[in-house]
């Protein structure tokens, strides 16, 4: 390697922080700030919260770390999804085209996606729980048109959808009960 292209090298870093205007770090490092403090709160009131409590998610399972570590995991994972990166990436194109600095875009994409899973996830705890007290209690609160006969509803019991015609022999639905065929009383 050339002595030019080691100095190169060895500047990239200062050429990078050249790049960036005074406010263009400040909004960088409260991003950081910000994502090191949801993770400090989450991952807090998990292990000096939740996991003490040991709330039961299942016969003989507990909420704990364990099982916080495999949601944190997989939602990373989720975090790299294509049509996420696509979105970051389309928006980030859009506005550098139109002569922005789009430093930010990633962040308010994942602060916005991740508050949207939350409420969704918070809303379906609250129906879970109102619809358990229901079930529990012996009260009808639904009817529907079913779809298959009760031998056939044995038989499919706990598939996957794409395992009904392995189970019958044939698939002519892809549901028990269908949504549109659902009347909550």
């Amino acid at each position: 390697m050339s002595a030019r292209a080691i100095s190169s090298e060895q500047n990239a870093p200062a050429r990078f922080r050249g790049k960036l205007t005074g406010q263009e770090w400040r909004s960088i490092l409260g991003m950081a700030a910000f994502v090191i403090a949801l993770h400090v709160v989450g991952w807090g009131v998990l292990v000096a919260i939740v996991a003490p409590e040991q709330y039961q998610v299942a016969s003989g399972q507990v909420l704990g770390i364990g099982l916080g570590l495999t949601a944190y995991t997989l939602g990373m994972r989720h975090a790299f999804d294509a049509d996420h990166i696509a979105a970051i990436d389309n928006t980030t194109r859009k506005l550098m085209a139109e002569g922005q600095r789009p430093v930010s875009v990633g962040f308010w994409f994942s602060l916005g996606h991740s508050t949207i899973v939350f409420g969704l996830v918070a809303l379906l705890a609250l129906g879970v729980r109102a619809v358990a007290g229901q079930v529990e209690n012996g009260r009808e609160f639904a009817r529907g048109l079913v779809n298959f006969d009760a031998p056939e509803v044995r038989r499919i019991l706990g598939a996957k959808t794409r395992e009904i015609e392995q189970r019958l022999g044939y698939k002519s639905f892809d549901e028990v009960i269908h949504r549109d065929n659902l009347v909550l009383l």
